[in-house]
């Protein structure tokens, strides 16, 4: 009796040790992966000209709205301040306004003098028609200077697209000309946004459906030292490539320090659903 007991709870110790439950599950192996940058842009100039200045060099850290390169402005500068002059200028209207006063003085007196008969409607009628005459002109002084206000906002945008400043936070990649060469349709640096990165995996068909975007996972790269690095799925192709069965992953790995270079290859590992 005692032996049958001994041999159910062996029995039942087996089973425990081989349940599912109990059984630690085996860790994925990781994906092979490639970080890239986010964003990597060929600046070049809206207009073309000489390049006066290049500001920045081949692995400068640049932020949004750093000036780039200038190209030469001389031609531009003096029409700016040509229209500004012109847009400043008060002297239209105050010698516009001075008439107006004058002829509105003017006819006061004469159609005084008419009331009296002492000059006739023809006089009177003259003063009103100068009177007219001189708001007429006071409103076009008006609109002269504001027509010339105008044209100095838009000297001025011509003048500030011979500068040419930075769209993104991120770093200088490459640099294609320097000052004195002329730009025309040439791209004169190339830029690149590494906070974040942008991690590309290929999976297998049979892990179509087991991710989504928001998901997380850990990357490490191929360097020596590299520890892994939190990063979260953003984009899952929707379609299989027809020719090998496979799909393509994008995530999104923060690099505030820029710790971690672009281009650089990787492993990531997906944390179960």
């Amino acid at each position: 009796m005692m032996k049958r007991g001994r041999r159910f709870l062996l029995g039942l110790l087996c089973c425990a040790a081989l349940s599912p439950a109990s059984a630690a599950e085996p860790q994925q192996p990781p994906f092979g992966c490639l970080v890239e940058p986010d964003v990597v842009l060929n600046v070049s100039s809206p207009v073309d000209g000489v390049i006066a200045a290049v500001d920045v060099e081949r692995g400068d850290r640049i932020h949004v709205d750093q000036v780039l390169f200038r190209l030469e402005s001389a031609t531009e500068e003096a029409a700016l301040s040509e229209a500004r002059a012109r847009a400043e200028s008060q002297a239209g209207i105050a010698l516009q306004q001075a008439q107006v006063t004058y002829a509105r003085r003017r006819l006061a007196r004469l159609e005084e003098l008419h009331r009296s008969k002492s000059v006739s409607a023809q006089e009177r009628d003259a003063a009103q028609l100068e009177a007219q005459l001189a708001e007429l002109e006071l409103q076009k002084a008006r609109d002269d200077k504001r027509f010339a206000e105008l044209q100095s906002a838009r000297a001025k945008v011509a003048l500030d697209r011979r500068t040419v400043r930075s769209p993104i936070d991120g770093i200088v990649t490459d640099r294609f000309l320097a000052a004195g060469e002329y730009v025309k349709e040439r791209p004169v640096l190339k830029i690149a946004r590494i906070d974040p990165l942008r991690v590309e995996v290929v999976l297998p068909a049979e892990q179509f459906g087991s991710l989504q975007p928001g998901m997380s996972a850990e990357v490490t790269p191929l360097l020596t030292g590299a520890k892994p690095s939190a990063a979260e799925v953003t984009q899952v192709d929707p379609i299989l490539d027809t020719a090998s069965g496979m799909f393509r992953v994008s995530l999104r790995l923060p690099n505030p320090e820029h710790a971690i270079p672009g281009g650089v290859e990787c492993t990531v590992r997906f944390a179960p659903l």
